[in-house]
């Protein structure tokens, strides 16, 4: 799986995320261009925000946030399509995301196509929907289950899942080792499915009951 993750700043290890550098290769074998590392610089003011850019533009927005020194994260399919077409997220504050969404005459940054992708679940004092944040937690598992390749992994919407109450798990070997996410039923079979709450729902290939271990909160 292609990704596109790259910032005008330094990065420094988080989250035990393993480092790929530019034009470097998964053990999946699967092509890794435009990355300096997945390890990140945390930051106070700093979150993952979901866009949407029309027409499937979402390439076009990612280098010119790029270019303007934003975090960027864009995953791909190994065949170079978009793993969640007219979508890619932002890790940046809250101000600086917001100029390249808000059309000002004086405004350079600006994107006529990228715009934020709203919580229709929650209202702000303005009585608008805010756009939706994504935890930094998840979206690093996110990151790296999506490192490993898309074999296997699929997009569904809520209606297809029935979680099961409480059942949070860690995958301890395999492929996909470190990867949390629930336990679901899915077609008659049982899957971890992994979450980006508002966004998506991704289920992960299947993986041996050796290899789940429940989370205990």
């Amino acid at each position: 799986m292609n990704l596109l993750m790259t910032c005008g700043y330094k990065h420094t290890l988080s989250s035990g995320l393993a480092p790929i550098t530019a034009a470097s290769t998964t053990d999946a074998g699967v092509s890794v261009g435009y990355i300096h590392d997945l390890n990140y610089e945390k930051h106070n003011d700093h979150h993952w925000y979901a866009m949407i850019a029309t027409y499937q533009r979402e390439r076009m927005a990612a280098e010119h946030l790029r270019q303007h020194g934003v975090l960027v994260y864009y995953p791909t399919r190994k065949d170079g399509t978009s793993f969640l077409p007219n979508t890619l997220f932002i890790y940046t504050d809250l101000l600086t995301a917001e100029s390249f969404v808000r059309y000002s005459k004086s405004n350079p940054h600006h994107l006529d196509y990228l715009h934020f992708m709203y919580d229709k679940t929650k209202v702000n004092e303005k009585g608008k929907n805010p756009p939706i944040v994504i935890p930094v937690n998840q979206m690093d598992n996110f990151i790296r289950l999506l490192s490993v390749g898309d074999e296997g992994t699929e997009l569904l919407p809520k209606e297809d899942i029935r979680f099961r109450e409480g059942d949070e798990v860690m995958v301890m070997g395999g492929n996909f080792k470190g990867i949390r996410g629930r336990i679901a039923r899915i077609s008659g079979s049982t899957r971890v499915v992994v979450t980006l709450d508002g966004v998506c729902y991704v289920a992960v290939a299947y993986i041996a009951k050796r290899y789940i271990s429940p989370i205990t909160k």
